[in-house]
């Protein structure tokens, strides 16, 4: 559970905020300029100074946005991922409770532990265990609003690598820094990422479509190895 627990940690205490470069008024739209959306797609609510911004379009170095009001900020801090861990089965029963009751289950990273190894490490002078991570990091897809023909459309290959893989491996990057500067976390040599678009999408035995979440989701995969310190205060060189 400590090490469950540490991811959850990490996931919570992921530093969201955008740093905005300037903003400048398009054609009736506001673009923020960034040198990173985070996650940013056009599901995520933008807050400026208590004002509501709808996102039309994102880039590597801008943000489109429209509001009622001329935004003015130096940064925008986006709402935290939604962490899950265990069985499909239970997540997804977990995910439809907090529907039900009007709490937001996106993005979402989802933590497979079904199993999750860890191996012990016994010599005195190493503080950590090593955890095998398989790391879900997932976001909706749907229909979104073309902003050059003024109309919605289903989502394309295209779609889902611009309005969730792309921005997912910014959470991603993210989360590799965030090891790297935590003082309780080894940092991670390798990490393997699989792009999952239409994650946990199959075909039953009805030849139906069916999700395993019940839900239309992409996003990606991390796969790393993560040491988690087992004591703060009993090894020798503990911080």
């Amino acid at each position: 559970m400590k090490a469950i627990n540490a991811i959850r940690d990490l996931i919570e205490g992921l530093n969201l905020t955008i740093k905005v470069q300037s903003i400048e008024a398009i054609d009736g739209l506001y673009r923020v300029y960034t040198c990173n959306p985070l996650y940013t797609n056009q599901c995520t609510n933008i807050a400026i100074d208590g004002v509501d911004y709808k996102v039309i379009d994102v880039a590597d170095s801008y943000i489109d946005i429209q509001g009622d009001v001329e935004p003015s900020t130096d940064e925008i801090t986006l709402p935290p991922l939604v962490f899950k861990h265990g069985m499909p089965i239970d997540v997804n029963g977990e995910l439809i409770s907090m529907e039900r009751a009007c709490i937001k289950t996106m993005p979402l990273a989802y933590l497979v532990d079904s199993p999750l190894t860890e191996r012990w490490r016994s010599g005195i002078d190493d503080c950590y265990n090593d955890v095998e991570v398989r790391l879900f990091l997932l976001n909706s897809v749907g229909i979104t609003f073309d902003p050059n023909t003024g109309l919605n459309k289903v989502w394309n290959v295209d779609d889902h690598y611009k309005w969730v893989l792309c921005p997912m491996l910014n959470v991603a990057k993210l989360i590799e820094t965030t090891i790297k500067k935590h003082k309780h976390l080894r940092d991670v040599e390798d990490i393997t990422i699989r792009h999952r678009k239409s994650f946990g999408t199959y075909e039953n035995d009805k030849g139906n479509t069916s999700h395993i979440l019940n839900k239309h989701l992409s996003g990606i995969e991390m796969v790393f190895t993560l040491g988690v310190k087992h004591s703060h205060d009993c090894c020798i060189f503990a911080s």
